[in-house]
């Protein structure tokens, strides 16, 4: 018996995970990246439950719903804010230093596959509350609850995308709406199926609109979110069409310098070429300034820090003389176009 229900729990589980694994076949992420988020979204039904029961405990909501009202506390106080809130927050944890996310599809794959996680524990849960009805709860929640959970991943992770390869004077926006697109769609399925269990006898015409109601929104947001992942492929696909034709110009490419090696440098500009190495130092040294950089012992790039971050005196030898060869280039190329240097009488 165990294992049927396992079976019947985990089987749409493990369908669509399938499916939004398949989807970026193209650029696939590492299956082991997949198995950490979907653990991190086993993890998050806890921290729901962290927000969920203070909320309860305070009245936001009560569990033993009589009302369409409080159906309506119950679906976004009990359910899609505590829950959308929680997988949320372990699907930054997953991407906060994930240099997989590379593609914005990733975004929907990693969301999907927490919300995935979250779905698994919570359907095991449900089906085994119900142990004498579990094939019709498993189809029921199977065809609505768990397809459900999955489109709630899609807006979460399109978003999400959107936060890190989109405009970045809309990055705030886009991680608000990561958390709140989920939490309305969650919340107004979670709504019109609560309503309809406060139907009481004599209201089933009503109870069955609202059920139908539910469906229909089911479907609307199934269709939307293949919408948005086709949207997001198409992208991606896009971005790596004009990469691959970069990459052929750049192999195409051969750099011609003109050719100097004739050219002498008269002895009195010894002291300007030295000059010159000095300020393209000085030049060099202001642009990474600029940028945020400043002087460390060795240099780390995810820190902005750099060794040559100093005076032109204090550097070594050899990396004067990566200045002066930048310099006696730039003299060179000067006299090989027929100019010649002087310097005004003061």
């Amino acid at each position: 018996m165990v294992y049927q229900v396992l079976i019947a729990a985990l089987l749409p589980i493990a369908i669509l995970l399938i499916y939004i694994y398949r989807e970026d076949k193209r650029s696939p992420e590492p299956v082991s990246q997949i198995i950490k988020a979907f653990f991190y979204g086993i993890l998050s039904i806890f921290i729901s439950l962290c927000i969920s029961q203070p909320l309860e405990a305070i009245g936001a909501y009560t569990s033993e719903h009589t009302t369409i009202s409080e159906a309506v506390s119950l679906a976004f106080f009990g359910a899609a804010i505590p829950e959308e809130i929680a997988k949320f927050t372990m699907l930054w944890l997953v991407m906060k230093k994930c240099s997989h996310f590379d593609e914005r599809l990733d975004g929907i794959v990693y969301a999907v596959s927490v919300s995935l996680g979250f779905a698994a524990l919570e359907n095991i849960l449900y089906l085994f509350d119900n142990i004498d009805s579990f094939i019709s709860v498993g189809i029921t929640r199977g065809l609505m609850s768990v397809p459900m959970h999955f489109s709630f991943g899609v807006l979460m992770g399109y978003f999400y995308s959107l936060a890190k390869f989109g405009d970045n004077r809309k990055r705030a926006w886009n991680l608000t709406l990561a958390l709140l697109a989920p939490i309305l769609a969650h919340g107004i399925y979670d709504a019109i199926l609560m309503a309809a269990d406060t139907m009481n006898q004599g209201k089933e015409t009503f109870k069955g609109i609202l059920i139908i109601a539910a469906i229909a929104f089911c479907i609307y947001l199934w269709k939307m979110c293949r919408i948005r992942i086709k949207e997001l492929k198409t992208k991606d696909i896009e971005e790596q069409l004009l990469t691959a034709e970069s990459f052929t110009e750049a192999e195409l490419y051969t750099p011609q310098p003109l050719d100097c090696s004739d050219v002498t440098l008269p002895q009195e500009l010894g002291i300007l070429l030295e000059e010159m190495s000095e300020n393209v130092h000085e030049v060099w040294a202001q642009g990474r300034i600029d940028e945020g950089w400043s002087f460390g012992p060795e240099r780390n790039d995810d820190k902005k820090k750099h060794p040559c971050i100093v005076p032109y005196d204090k550097l070594s030898e050899q990396e004067k003389d990566y200045d002066r060869r930048t310099a006696e280039g730039t003299l060179k190329f000067i006299m090989k176009k027929g100019y010649r240097i002087t310097k005004s009488e003061e």
